[in-house]
């Protein structure tokens, strides 16, 4: 949905995927853990110094000012989606 939402305000997506030992990434302002799309300001991606932003914080600054990297393609999304089944419950030791 975020995915679409960004796609229609015109923003295109670099992708920028994800290293296995790559921490996670937090809003720079509200510190809310952003997953997957990661906006950018146009000088810190220029710089390479990625300084992350949920969407929330970067409409309230111009989100034409933000550059919108991907980490995981969707499909790869989805097929982690498709084949994720709950563990059964342990027994419990009575």
């Amino acid at each position: 949905m975020q995915r679409d939402l960004l796609l229609n305000a015109g923003k295109e997506l670099a992708w920028h995927g994800r290293t296995q030992s790559e921490p996670a990434h937090y809003c720079s302002i509200c510190e809310v853990e952003v997953f997957d799309l990661l906006l950018v300001t146009t000088e810190s991606n220029s710089r390479k110094t990625y300084v992350v932003h949920c969407q929330d914080c970067a409409r309230r600054a111009d989100l034409d000012n933000f550059v919108v990297l991907e980490q995981y393609k969707i499909e790869d999304l989805m097929h982690v989606y498709d084949q994720f089944t709950l563990a059964s419950p342990l027994p419990s030791s009575s």
